[in-house]
This record gives C-alpha cells, structure tokens and sequence, in this order.
C-alpha cells in the first residue's frame, strides 16, 4: 500500500510494510456447515518507507466462513487476530459480509467488521465494494467505508488488485 496517514498537524507518505500471506481450503460446504478456509499472512518491517517501519513482524490469521444462500447471495463470516508490528498484543477481528453476484465477472459485497484488543478501545466499520473477475485468476475491486465508532477511521477509499496461484 502507498499511503498518506495524516495525525494532527502531521502528514506521512511512503510505502506501508509488505504483507505476504497464503490461504488454504479446509472444508466445502455441506448443509449447514460452511466453506471454512485458513488465511495467514506476516506483514515485513524492513520492506517499506523509514517512517512507515514496523517495530517487530507481524503475523495474522483468520478463518473465512460462507454460506451459499442462493445462487447469486452469499454470506460469509471471518474471525481471527493479527498483530500490529509495534506491541506484542493481538487485535482480535470479526466480519459479517453479504455478496451479490451481479454477472458472471461483476459482484458486490457489503460488510461489517471490527477490531477489539487490550490497548485500545473496539473499532467497528462499515463498508461496500465492487468487484471484477478479469480473468479466472485475476481480480479488481474498489471499495469504501466509513467507521461506526469514535476509535474507527472517519471514512476510507480503497483499489485492489489480487491474483490467485493455482497448484
């Protein structure tokens, strides 16, 4: 991510630590027990700009759940933790999203998702996105949000770009 984190009278620009991660089937669905997969990932210190370094790496990790309500809804749901790269405790992280297949290559998704932690107080937000299939393997997206609570961002824009690796 480039980005620009403004604080006060205060704004940073740079390249925010490189994140790698990899995530990994571990059940289909099956009548009321959900597609469940692992997502792990470790966010790099060394690999962004001086004044975005973290302290420390910082793993993270969640189990992804959907649920196939018809054949163009679905819902999902995530839960696990990951930490910041500056203290040794976890943040602790929900999702609930609802997906809409709109074509075969557009979709679009609204979520509710939070953050809870002992150093801070909860975070929750609220968002929406669209997506693209550009190919099989390769998807774009834009995305925005806005926070529901006082310790949440105000609002958020985001473009992504991600690419799937088959075995």
């Amino acid at each position: 991510e480039f980005t620009t984190t403004k604080s006060a009278n205060q704004a940073v620009t740079g390249l925010s630590p490189v994140t790698v991660g990899f995530k990994v089937n571990l059940t289909e669905e099956k009548g009321i027990l959900p597609t469940t997969s692992f997502i792990g990932h470790l966010t790099i210190p060394g690999l962004a700009s001086s004044k975005l370094r973290a302290r420390y790496y910082a793993p993270a990790f969640r189990f992804t759940m959907q649920h196939t309500l018809s054949r163009k809804i679905s819902l999902a749901y995530n839960l696990g933790a990951e930490f910041n790269g500056e203290s040794p405790e976890p943040s602790w992280l929900y999702t609930l999203t609802t997906g809409y297949s709109i074509t075969d290559k557009w979709s679009a998704y609204i979520e509710l998702y939070g953050f809870a932690s002992k150093i801070s107080a909860a975070d929750h937000r609220f968002d929406c996105g669209l997506a693209y299939l550009v190919k099989p393997n390769i998807l774009i997206d834009i995305s925005g949000g806005f926070g529901l609570t006082e310790s949440a961002p105000n609002y958020y824009t985001a473009i992504g770009f991600s690419f799937r690796l088959n075995d």
